[in-house]
């Protein structure tokens, strides 16, 4: 290796060599006492190296929304980008190129909208909702993964995973003349229990005066139950449908009453 110096010295039969690494051009000296024949002034030696310093170029990519500490400890960047690093490598007596790239993890904004319903499609995470027409003001404890609206409006929702945060789109919601509370107030809607396990009940304060239709929607918007029914109780047995959060949706009179359960069977 011309990066080493390697001095054979005879002791009996085998050679012993001494190694120590070199990583500059010039000359070098190395002294040796020869103890075996009691000689007292050592012999010296002389050796010229000269050689170009190695340069390795290596790359890699860094999904992270956290501050990234550069691999030599000197750099933090917190931004999307293309970054260079230089480390000093002993081993080839040289400079180690690094190319860091880095990019942040895709959040799924996408949000499914029922009436006035807008549900999250990412589970997990946290959530805020916003009300676009007020520059995305925060709505005040509307933190979970469904949002329903009792006002017309256009409305958003900001996600936080780890340190990544995104925004969704706007989207509109128009609530009819009769408003919600108006059509609750009239007919008052209650679903019970909330958890449910097997079976849930759905009672209406008044027997109605034409039949209403039941929904279940999951969070994907998916109706995965419906029923026309005329009766002011009605029970549904809960055990063919999947575990987690529902939406229970009640459409009388032109007029929908959205609740949302948790199913755990």
């Amino acid at each position: 290796d011309e990066n080493e110096l390697a001095d054979e010295i005879e002791s009996g039969a085998a050679p012993v060599y001494l190694r120590h690494l070199v990583c500059e051009s010039g000359d070098y000296y190395i002294r040796i006492h020869d103890y075996s024949n009691n000689e007292s002034d050592p012999d010296l030696y002389n050796l010229t190296i000269d050689f170009d310093t190695a340069i390795v170029y290596s790359s890699i990519t860094i999904e992270t929304c956290d501050p990234y500490h550069s691999p030599s400890g000197i750099y933090t960047w917190t931004e999307e980008g293309i970054y260079t690093d230089t480390l000093f490598d002993s081993s080839i007596c040289g400079d180690s190129i690094i190319t860091v790239t880095i990019t942040h993890p895709e959040i799924d904004v996408t949000v499914n909208q029922d009436l006035n319903i807008l549900t999250a499609e990412m589970v997990g995470a946290s959530y805020q909702w916003l009300d676009c027409d007020l520059d995305y003001a925060p709505i005040i404890g509307e933190t979970g993964i469904v949002f329903t609206a009792e006002i017309s409006g256009n409305y958003a929702v900001e996600i936080t995973d780890s340190e990544c945060i995104d925004t969704s789109n706007c989207f509109e919601v128009t609530i009819s003349d009769v408003s919600l509370n108006e059509f609750k107030n009239t007919h008052i809607i209650k679903c019970y229990p909330n958890p449910a396990t097997d079976l849930l009940s759905v009672e209406l304060s008044e027997i109605p005066n034409s039949n209403y239709t039941i929904r279940i929607i999951n969070l994907m918007g998916q109706v995965i139950y419906s029923e026309n029914t005329g009766l002011q109780k009605q029970q549904i047995d809960l055990r063919t449908l999947p575990n987690g959060l529902l939406i229970i949706e009640i459409e009388l009179l032109e007029n929908s009453y959205h609740q949302i359960i948790l199913h755990n069977h």
